[in-house]
């Protein structure tokens, strides 16, 4: 059976034991991906956003004071509140790079 999703580790971002599950993208999407530079700085950056809210489908992520967060489909507003780090961990991973930083 083919593999749709992966489990992330986001210790990097989010602290120990911290994850994040999301699913991969399609030959379309990605396709789209590449295609969003002709675009405007506003567009691209609500296209990212789709991408992480269609994409993350579980995470234990947690707010500064420890308060759980809803993942973004539940409620795309959590990603306004974020340091670009971690958006910038949430893209990676939704994506396909390792937002980690490993190769091979």
């Amino acid at each position: 059976m083919r593999k749709n999703s992966k489990r992330i580790d986001s210790s990097v971002v989010q602290g120990e034991g911290s994850y994040i599950v999301v699913s991969l993208l399609t030959y379309g999407e990605s396709k789209a991906a590449r295609g969003v530079s002709d675009v405007s700085e506003e567009e691209r950056l609500a296209f990212g956003e789709r991408l992480i809210s269609g994409h993350i489908l579980e995470w234990n992520w947690t707010d500064e004071y420890g308060t759980a967060l809803p993942v973004p489909a539940a409620d795309p507003h959590v990603l306004e509140g974020m340091p670009i780090d971690e958006m910038n961990f949430l893209m990676g991973a939704v994506t396909g790079s390792d937002p980690n930083g490993r190769s091979g």
